[in-house]
């Protein structure tokens, strides 16, 4: 956000960890696509990032009922990606 600028409801709800890591994923998903045609797609490729992101903040908080609840969202959508991407 450009300094002086007031946000709006709309960048506050794009703005923070989640949506930074949507961003992130989103952009590396449809490069992969890109590159490697169909055999890997945009939906495995998501999942696959959702989750490693999901992996890694638990491995850096340490697991435990906190960095769980702290990374909630997180994992919510790791699972719900990893259910679409990969459950037949």
């Amino acid at each position: 956000m450009p300094l002086g600028a007031k946000s709006t409801t709309l960048s506050d709800a794009v703005s923070g960890d989640t949506a930074t890591t949507n961003a992130v994923i989103t952009f590396a998903a449809y490069a992969t696509s890109i590159v490697s045609g169909e055999a890997f797609g945009a939906t495995e490729t998501a999942a696959a990032l959702w989750i490693a992101s999901a992996v890694l903040k638990l491995k850096d908080a340490g697991i435990d009922a906190d960095s769980i609840k702290d990374n909630a969202v997180n994992i919510i959508i790791a699972t719900v990606m990893g259910v679409i991407a990969f459950a037949e």
